[in-house]
């Protein structure tokens, strides 16, 4: 039973993973694997999606139903193969939690 509480408490406080498969298109056909996630997640920078291939965090959908990390940067990708992205929040976006609180609003005006 106390068990099953501490796995509760730990899930809680993990943050949620955004999981994202991106497909790859035919005119990126043969173009390395960082530049071609890069593209396809335009709010992250190539040298991040390059610390998420050295964290095992993308992978290589595979036909017959698995998956295989991707190892290098400089892998060259294949149109039509599948990738899935684990994006973890970073301590970054986390610092910062919008809190609800009342405010009295002294003046406002038309606009």
């Amino acid at each position: 039973m106390a068990v099953d509480a501490a796995t509760d408490l730990v899930d809680e406080l993990e943050p949620a993973v955004e999981w994202r498969e991106i497909v790859i298109p035919v005119h990126l056909h043969g173009e390395r694997v960082d530049r071609v996630l890069s593209q396809r997640l335009t709010e992250f920078s190539r040298s991040f999606v390059q610390q998420l291939i050295g964290q095992g965090a993308i992978e290589l959908l595979v036909p017959a139903g698995g998956s295989v990390p991707t190892l290098k940067p400089a892998t060259r990708v294949k149109a039509g193969q599948v990738f899935r992205v684990a994006l973890k929040p970073t301590p970054q976006s986390q610092a910062f939690v919008p809190q609800a609180m009342a405010l009295r609003v002294v003046y406002e005006d038309e606009h």
